[in-house]
């Protein structure tokens, strides 16, 4: 079993070498973000030896860092990872805002007590549903609305 997961990380990192591409307008949003000096983090529930490829293709510069699920006791739908970002950004949960598309990752960040976009049909309470089209041409101001719209 551990020869086959590590053939297929192993994969998966030869397959993110070669680049990913975002969802539109997301390399901008996050490029506007960062020029306004706001920390981000992914956090994951993959490990961190495939983490570490998938979020280079994405772009590291973008992020002030990264939780992955084998770093922490209790990875999504437990707040874990969310509060741990907020301790490592000096921010209140309720001050953070969670961009997530699964029912695990939102769930996480209502549970957090974040503010949570939802890129998905069906989201929890508690989850401001959102489209992704959205992304498309917004910029760090967009973001700010809707943060104040997902509180």
């Amino acid at each position: 079993m551990d020869r086959y997961r590590d053939w297929m990380f192993a994969r998966m990192a030869e397959l993110f070498a070669g680049g990913i591409e975002c969802n539109p307008g997301i390399p901008s949003v996050l490029a506007s973000l960062k020029a306004n000096g706001v920390p981000m983090y992914v956090t994951t529930n993959t490990e961190r030896v495939l983490a570490d490829p998938c979020i280079g293709a994405i772009g590291r510069g973008y992020f002030t860092g990264s939780i992955t699920g084998d770093e922490v006791a209790h990875p999504k739908p437990a707040p874990d990872m969310y509060l741990e970002a907020a301790r490592r950004a000096d921010a209140e949960p309720g001050d953070c805002l969670v961009v997530e598309d699964s029912l695990t990752g939102m769930s996480a960040g209502a549970a957090a007590g974040c503010a949570v976009l939802g890129l998905a049909d069906d989201v929890p309470a508690g989850v401001y549903r959102f489209d992704p089209a959205n992304f498309v041409g917004a910029d760090a101001g967009d973001v700010y609305r809707w943060f104040s719209a997902a509180r």
